[in-house]
Formats: C-alpha cells, structure tokens, sequence
C-alpha cells in the first residue's frame, strides 16, 4: 500500500481517489467539477497499474 500512500502524498487524495472511481468504472469521466481534474498521462497509467496489481489477488478465479 506504500505506492498508494505516495500518490496520495503527491497528488492529493481527491484526485487519486476520483481517478480510481473513473478507472474501476464507479463513476463516469469527468467525475470531478471544474477546475478539478483528475490523474492524466503518466500518472494516471501509473495509478492503473498499481490498481491491476493490488486488486488482482482478489478477484475470484
């Protein structure tokens, strides 16, 4: 969980957690109000990747 928390640190935790909800399809994009947006480029391929990672071991066979 450390990588998250280090999102969280450099990003802030709305941004990484609406770009969450964007990526896991809880919310539709833009989720956020103006002038807020979420995770893009880099960032946000970064935060899928550590969702990919993370949520893997718990999804059912």
């Amino acid at each position: 969980m450390a990588p998250l928390w280090e999102l969280f640190q450099r990003y802030g935790s709305l941004r990484v957690t609406a770009t969450m909800a964007e990526l896991l399809g809880v919310v539709a994009s833009p989720c956020l109000p103006r002038p807020l947006k979420t995770l893009s480029g880099q960032e946000r391929s970064q935060l899928k990747a550590l969702l990919e990672t993370t949520l893997r071991p718990l999804s059912c066979p």
